[in-house]
């Protein structure tokens, strides 16, 4: 089954992201983020995986990222997501 691209809209009607911090949390309160088995910080939506990086690019451009590419930060640092 392809994975279906989350929206924008509902990006931001689910989560919070502050970009200042690089924090992520869910509106209703619960834990957003788990380091998946490979360390890759995920989180899942809607019954489906992202990567904390494809939600980061998404919350700030309005756009999913290209397929093809692997969202990276800064600092090399896996787990901070400014």
């Amino acid at each position: 089954m392809v994975r279906p691209i989350i929206t924008h809209q509902e990006l931001l009607e689910e989560i919070n992201y502050y970009p200042d911090t690089g924090k992520f949390s869910r509106k209703n309160g619960k834990d957003l983020l788990k380091k998946s088995s490979n360390g890759v910080m995920v989180a899942y939506l809607f019954g489906f995986t992202y990567t904390a990086g494809q939600l980061a690019w998404l919350y700030m451009t309005g756009k999913f990222p290209p397929k093809d590419k692997f969202v990276c930060f800064r600092n090399n640092n896996s787990e901070d997501f400014r």
